[in-house]
């Protein structure tokens, strides 16, 4: 075996600076990990968005169509790109499904069945783009019931706890004084911006 021309002692001694470099390095992962912040703390986030957007239409007295807009783009953007991951996870169902049915004909259509679920709610999170883009609140709160359905099947066909990145309003709810929102919104500069 090749050293590449180092002695014992130049392997030991680069063993340690590998160590001492790989120890912080993996404290920095860990408390990156550590630091992560919670769905609840998400949800936390997106309450005080939402306040902040109620806020900032009252003070600006923007029109209902800019309201709209600016509170409901998030979770279009945020659909939008969920649309694709659904649509991976209907393809990787679908394919399992396919791999099971010569061993297990019952797990096969359990396995098709929760595909087809993800294909609907791919087409659900379709749908809410395109209201938005429709300017149409009504049925972006219809494909969020579906999509809560939608969800509620694949958890018991599955097993498996539907993960998204976005709240819908019923989820958030109104924030009370309590928790950061107020009542009065606060005096708007003129040149003031949608808040993200």
């Amino acid at each position: 075996m090749r050293t590449l021309g180092l002695s014992p002692l130049g392997r030991a001694r680069r063993g340690i600076v590998w160590a001492l470099v790989a120890l912080p390095l993996a404290a920095l992962v860990a408390a990156a990990a550590d630091s992560a912040p919670t769905r609840a703390q998400l949800m936390q986030q997106e309450k005080i968005r939402v306040v902040k957007t109620m806020q900032w239409a009252v003070a600006k007295k923007v029109s209902p169509v800019v309201y709209f807009l600016a509170l409901y783009k998030p979770l279009a953007d945020a659909n939008r790109s969920q649309h694709d991951d659904n649509v991976r996870m209907a393809a990787r169902y679908a394919k399992s499904a396919d791999e099971t049915l010569a061993k297990d004909e019952t797990k096969a259509k359990q396995l098709a069945e929760v595909s087809k679920l993800y294909t609907y709610y791919a087409k659900q999170n379709k749908r809410v783009w395109d209201a938005f883009t429709a300017k149409d609140s009504g049925a972006i709160m219809d494909a969020f019931g579906e999509i809560k359905k939608t969800e509620k099947r694949i958890e018991s066909l599955s097993g498996r706890v539907c993960h998204r990145e976005w709240f819908m309003p019923d989820e958030v709810g109104a924030i009370s004084s309590a928790e950061g929102g107020t009542t009065t919104p606060p005096a708007a500069k003129p040149e003031q911006e949608a808040p993200k």
